[in-house]
């Protein structure tokens, strides 16, 4: 079921920065209740700060077995500023997350996961 459903679904991009900063956020987590929480959340940036616009470009751990989610979603880490991970704990693909975010880690400006890896 979820293998099939396209990143685009939950991708948010600002309509216009009218002079913002452009934070770039790319996520995993578990559950769809995740990523309705985050969506709010940078609706509401986009909508209310003057100063930052946000992109943001969601998975469920579950759609990167899907090769084109998984090769969507190395193009979108290497445009990130911002990492964000929670309860990966499927082991094969949590594999495969180390292995995308790893090249790109130490230039993020705040790579974050919960609960932390141990890699």
């Amino acid at each position: 079921m979820f293998t099939h459903v396209k990143s685009t679904i939950r991708r948010i991009v600002p309509d216009n920065l009218n002079g913002r900063s452009l934070l770039k956020v790319v996520y995993v987590v578990l559950e769809p209740q995740y990523q309705s929480s985050l969506s709010a959340a940078v609706r509401a940036i986009n909508a209310t700060n003057l100063h930052l616009a946000v992109e943001i470009s969601g998975y469920l751990i579950e759609e990167l077995r899907d090769a084109e989610n998984y090769q969507e979603f190395q193009r979108d880490i290497a445009k990130a500023n911002i990492f964000i991970a929670s309860l990966i704990f499927i082991e094969d693909l949590a594999e495969k997350v180390v292995a995308a975010v790893t090249p790109h880690r130490d230039r993020w400006m705040w790579p974050w996961s919960f609960p932390p890896c141990q890699r």
